[in-house]
């Protein structure tokens, strides 16, 4: 997936902020309110040993948060490595740009 397609993904989300919590039960929730509808995402409790719901749900509403801004870092990344003059970047940052398009 490039980087235009997950822009357009975002842009389809439903906006934040997203807001993660849990229940009595253990079980998390990835929250997000927009034009005063509740959003909610229900992440299972019913987990293998050793992973932490609780994380995930803190992960997944960080990201959604923090998206744009990594798709801009990402793009302006792009430019870059696309640029005429490539001594200013590194094969790592060609190295993450193409393991970040090569994601399904």
């Amino acid at each position: 997936m490039n980087l235009d397609q997950l822009r357009e993904l975002s842009k389809a989300a439903t906006p934040g902020p997203w807001t993660s919590s849990w229940n009595r039960h253990g079980d998390g929730y990835v929250r997000s309110r927009h034009h005063g509808m509740q959003y909610l995402l229900d992440v299972e409790y019913n987990y293998a040993p050793g992973q932490d719901v609780l994380a995930d749900a803190a992960l997944i509403a960080a990201m959604r948060n923090h998206f744009e801004a990594l798709l801009d870092v990402a793009e302006a990344a792009r430019e870059l490595a696309q640029s005429a003059d490539q001594r200013d970047w590194t094969p790592a940052l060609g190295d993450a740009l193409a393991r970040l398009e090569a994601q399904p």
